[in-house]
């Protein structure tokens, strides 16, 4: 590492294996031993002078524990990476070594002075001295943090609880938090619960109540964050049954032909068309990132295509008999769209991206709560069937439609659920009583 200046003058040489930033006009800097792999820290100016002498090392054994920045006057330093103390811009020791080192992670607070006190570790705990080495707040914590502007600390105790601290040690707003993101900025601070983020005051008193998945404090380069197994099932059933009524759903009904499933999508590849029924690998339904919706089946009242033969047979002259003699018999018939043919049914499976007991169920009962308030259908009560928090399956039905919901989860936390949904409506070639009666029995030998 070297060091230029704001007008792109190089002012070190690249000769420095590590280094610190710079602070109260001073900068840590690391280098090699010669002949040696060993590395020795020191502090230069914003020259390149070296103002202390390289002489100092950091705790190989821990992450970031190296020769710190200069904090009001003071600089944690190791003779031996092991014991701690504070030297002056003079390079001599005014706190003796004595502490231990620590993992310094970027979220963590560093071994710096901040309105007269410095975060201390000793025997495993942390605690805080004050300027001339003395115990301002005796090593206790599991967790802390620096003191804030305001006087306050964040620290963790025993039953991994965080709370406030003044600078005497006593609790300004007790231990009750899973986690700080951010102790106090201002006169508040951002807090954890339940893996959720909200913002309390300096009584500990909620401003914003826990309800955020993750805090971006950017211009303090802080970020916290979870990954949040919640999911909007409301929300999201509510997008999917927009474009549906009392006598549709996704916008087709009974009235809806093939004609206009091809208008909708006119990349479909009709030499695959079944007879009865056509296939849409990527429909036009878009749930978010949280919701792959998979192939859309449509099926028809009718045949969606006639088949017209055009030849059975070729037949070749033989010129020594005179007369005509089959060569190969073809079976090759015309297929002919009958456009006009309408939907009587639609269906199509939805897998969630989010893991956990009883998701399935949870996203297959908000689905049923739309469809009953969309559709206008009721729910059938009477299957036969019994839901775990894994498997089952929903009728619902009006004079119009039939609807069928089923979810399916591997049992365990870690299987991403699926549903289905089927809409049948009156065209249909049996009635509903029917297709209820073989969805259930398909269910239930699955």
């Amino acid at each position: 590492m070297g060091l230029y200046d704001k007008t792109g003058t190089m002012v070190v040489s690249p000769i420095y294996e590590d280094a610190g930033h710079f602070s109260e006009g001073l900068a840590p800097v690391a280098k090699k031993v010669e002949g040696k792999d060993d590395v020795l820290w020191g502090y230069i100016d914003a020259s390149g002078g070296v103002e202390i002498d390289f002489q100092f090392v950091a705790d190989t054994g821990k992450f970031f524990c190296e020769p710190q920045e200069f904090s009001e006057g003071l600089a944690f330093v190791s003779s031996n990476g092991k014991e701690w103390g504070c030297i002056d811009k003079d390079g001599k020791y005014q706190i003796n070594p004595q502490f231990e080192g620590r993992d310094v992670f970027p979220w963590s607070s560093p071994l710096q002075f901040r309105n007269g006190l410095a975060l201390i570790s000793q025997g495993g705990n942390l605690g805080y001295i004050d300027r001339d080495g003395k115990y301002a707040v005796n090593p206790q914590f599991t967790d802390a943090m620096r003191f804030a502007a305001n006087g306050m600390a964040a620290v963790q105790n025993s039953d991994e609880k965080w709370g406030f601290i003044n600078m005497e040690g006593k609790y300004e707003v007790n231990p009750q938090f899973d986690g700080i993101a951010v102790g106090y900025f201002g006169d508040v601070a951002f807090v954890e619960v339940s893996d959720k983020y909200g913002i309390v005051d300096v009584q500990g008193r909620y401003v914003l109540n826990p309800q955020f998945d993750a805090i971006r404090l950017y211009d303090l380069n802080q970020t916290r964050g979870v990954q949040s197994d919640y999911v909007d099932y409301e929300g999201l059933a509510k997008q999917l049954f927009v474009s549906s009524s009392r006598t549709e759903y996704l916008g087709y009904s009974k009235s809806t032909t093939l004609s206009d499933v091809i208008e909708d999508y006119p990349d479909l590849h009709l030499s695959s068309l079944d007879l009865y029924k056509l296939e849409i690998d990527t429909p036009k339904v878009d749930l978010g990132e949280f919701v792959e919706v998979s192939t859309m089946r449509i099926g028809f009242d009718g045949k969606t295509y006639t088949e017209t033969p055009m030849y059975n047979t070729v037949r070749k002259w033989d010129s020594y008999y005179q007369t005509y003699y089959n060569e190969r018999e073809f079976d090759r018939m015309e297929k002919k769209i009958q456009s006009t043919v309408p939907v009587a049914w639609l269906g199509h499976g939805l897998v969630l991206d989010r893991s956990g007991k009883g998701k399935g169920r949870a996203f297959a009962d908000a689905l049923k709560q739309e469809a009953a308030h969309t559709l206008g259908v009721s729910e059938v009560t009477d299957l036969g069937v019994e839901n775990t928090d894994f498997k089952g399956i929903f009728a619902l039905e009006s004079e119009e439609l039939v609807v069928f919901i089923r979810y399916d989860q591997e049992e365990g936390d870690a299987s991403n659920p699926s549903c289905w949904i089927t809409v049948v409506n009156s065209l249909y070639d049996e009635p509903f009583e029917e297709v209820k009666n073989d969805m259930v029995r398909r269910f239930k030998e699955e």
